[in-house]
């Protein structure tokens, strides 16, 4: 499995790219790959927002105002990028 620039993709790596199921880019950790599949290969953990009502867990993360939870989305390697690869090289 590998990411949209071609690198290898490994469980751990921090990553962004746009998953199946969350609106906009987001920005994770892979939490497993299927090897084997075209699609679906992915699972990213990463935070969305939350109404505090509606925690599910009792898991919450609060930042600058905002409340985040975590969740798992799904998708495809190569609509992901390595962080390392996606920051301005350092010169």
């Amino acid at each position: 499995m590998h990411y949209s620039n071609g690198r290898p993709a490994k469980t751990g790596d921090h990553v962004i790219g746009k998953g199946y199921n969350l609106k906009g880019p987001i920005s994770g950790i892979v939490a497993g790959i299927t090897p084997g599949t075209d699609t679906c290969n992915v699972r990213i953990l990463t935070f969305v927002p939350y109404a505090p009502t509606a925690q599910p867990h009792g898991l919450s993360y609060f930042s600058e105002g905002q409340t985040f939870a975590p969740t798992m989305e799904y998708g495809q390697c190569d609509h992901f990028t390595h962080v390392e690869d996606a920051l301005p090289k350092k010169t």
